[in-house]
């Protein structure tokens, strides 16, 4: 392990050598937009060409220095990003850090529909600014409200949901099925 990396881990907690070790060719995967970290050395800013969870290839070997280092990637021609703002994916054909990724999915039983039950305006955005649940967009398809918009009302067994009046109207019409 070189001096870089020793720092990086005395420093940071964090061991940098395989960030140092890496080569040209080699799969990298973006974990940060941070502009701070972007930033840092000089470097382009991440959030305006990567994309969080994107798989990118190295175009050259790092660009080693004091407290940083710099990747050049094939997929961002000319541009530089910082390195602690990547994980190792692949490595000469080796996969370093496989990824697990695991889905919830939580069951919600309809019991009442109410289509068009309000208006999402500036009134309703105020009242529920300070809820854990705002409502601002369809809970079942994830359509943002507009102004003026008429939202309609699920009753759940887990609370009531605001949702656009074409889901209401699918739940409305599956509860009247039953």
């Amino acid at each position: 392990m070189d001096v870089n990396a020793l720092d990086a881990l005395f420093f940071h907690g964090v061991d940098k050598s395989p960030i140092l070790t890496v080569k040209k060719g080699a799969k990298i995967r973006c974990v940060s937009v941070d502009e701070f970290q972007s930033r840092w050395g000089n470097n382009d800013s991440a959030k305006d060409y990567l994309t969080i969870g994107e798989i990118y290839t190295l175009a050259k070997d790092p660009e080693i220095h004091g407290w940083h280092a710099k990747f050049y990637l094939e997929e961002v021609p000319g541009k530089r990003f910082n390195s602690v703002q990547f994980e190792i994916v692949a490595r000469g054909g080796l996969v370093i850090n496989p990824v697990i990724t695991k889905t919830r999915t939580t069951t919600y039983r309809i019991s009442h529909v109410y289509l068009d039950m309000m208006v999402f305006n500036e009134n309703f955005r105020r009242i529920r600014a300070d809820h854990k649940y705002q409502g601002f967009e369809c809970f079942s398809c994830g359509k943002h409200f507009q102004d003026d918009e008429k939202i309609s009302v699920i009753f759940t067994d887990k609370g009531n949901k605001t949702v656009c009046h074409e889901c209401g109207a699918k739940f409305k019409e599956e509860l009247g099925a039953r």
